[in-house]
Parts: structure tokens; C-alpha cells; sequence
């Protein structure tokens, strides 16, 4: 315990382990994960991290985020552009493909996305995907798949800055502005504001 006598070093030590166990660009801007410091045998992260208060408040106070709080975002994003790819090489951008369709083609990893981020209905509502089978009384207003990647992929970028907090949020008009993407700030409008599009993908403002 004596190691981690402030957070600083304990911040230090859990960059370190991040850096030796995982291949990613935010394992410094992310804590590991408990499953992953108990299986390394990395028992004193794990005291201390409780001696501070628990893996959230450590996260708040280091402006680091929580691993299930990264790896929530980071599989959001990257279902959407696996969505993306595969309506595209389908030729059925614009609709949510159905269940069976996804079964049948062996998508389940699509399939199981849909299902974790609510369902069939709710998805192609967020999103504003026609559904492949039927109607759905379930609207959410104009949307767009691509709109919502770069959001993200913004988002993560902002993420990525040491001061950047201990969240992906949603990126604010000026942050969108100064990267030159008043396009992107526009669309935000038209599809109901900052905080309707965060609502929609998922991101506090």
C-alpha cells in the first residue's frame, strides 16, 4: 500500500499496467478493467483502488474513464460502422435488416448489438432505419447512420485529450465549429439539438 501513498502514483502504476496489457490508444485515458487486474494477480491496483473510494470516484478525481464506461462507447461505434458496412454491402442502406436476415447470413454479432442496445424497434428508431418487416409506431424523427459515426468518432477524438474528463460526451458546437465542421453543427440542429442527438447516440452533453 505503501506504493500508492497518493493518487498520482497510483494513477502512474495503472497507466503502466494499461500500456503492458492492452493495445489501445485511450490505455491512458482508461482505468483496467477488475476482471483484468485480478487476472494479472495485480491485487494491490485492486486494494488500492478501494482504499480511494472505488473505481468511479478514482475516475472522476484522475479524469480517466471507467473501463465499462470506454468499452460501452467503443462497442456502440464500432456497431454502428459494422451496421454501416453491412447495409452497404447488402444494398439496403436505409433499413434495418431483420432478425432472420441477420441469422441467416451469420451476422450474429450485429444481431446480438441490436438486441443489447434495445431491440430491433428501438434501434431502427434511433437510428431512423425502415424497418425490413412491417411498421413501427416507434418514431424518433429524421437521423442519419453516417451522421451519427462521425458524432462518435468525434466525441472519442475530444475523449482522447488528457483533459478531457472522465467521459465520452457529447461534442459541443464549439468544439464541432473548430474543427470546421459547422455541416456537422447544422445537421445537430435539424435533428432536434445537442441535447436530443447526445440522447440519441447515447452521450451526455
Amino acid at each position: 500500500e505503501g506504493r500508492f501513498r497518493d493518487e498520482e502514483r497510483l494513477k502512474a502504476a495503472l497507466i503502466e499496467f494499461q500500456i503492458e496489457h492492452t493495445n489501445n490508444q485511450f490505455c491512458e485515458r482508461v482505468l483496467p478493467s477488475t476482471s483484468q487486474m485480478r487476472s494479472a494477480g495485480r491485487t494491490d491496483l485492486l486494494s488500492a483502488l478501494d482504499r480511494y473510494g472505488g473505481t468511479e470516484a478514482v475516475a472522476g478525481r484522475l479524469k480517466m474513464m471507467s473501463s465499462r464506461h470506454y468499452s460501452y462507447h467503443a462497442e456502440f461505434l464500432n456497431f454502428l460502422r459494422e451496421l454501416r458496412g453491412y447495409l452497404r454491402e447488402s444494398g439496403q442502406e436505409g433499413v434495418m435488416p431483420s432478425m432472420i436476415q441477420l441469422e441467416r447470413e451469420g451476422r450474429h454479432d450485429i444481431k446480438k448489438l441490436i438486441t443489447k442496445h434495445g431491440g430491433m424497434r428501438v434501434m431502427a428508431a434511433r437510428l431512423d432505419l425502415t424497418l425490413s418487416r412491417g411498421r413501427t409506431d416507434l418514431v424518433w424523427g429524421p437521423f442519419d447512420l453516417d451522421f451519427a459515426i462521425e458524432v462518435l468518432e468525434y466525441a472519442h477524438m475530444l475523449a482522447l485529450d488528457v483533459e478531457g474528463g472522465d467521459e465520452i460526451r457529447m461534442p459541443t458546437m464549439k468544439e464541432l465549429t473548430s474543427f470546421g465542421r459547422m455541416d456537422l453543427d447544422e445537421l445537430v440542429v435539424q435533428y432536434g439539438g445537442y441535447p436530443e442527438v447526445g440522447r440519441r447516440l447515447g452521450l451526455d452533453c
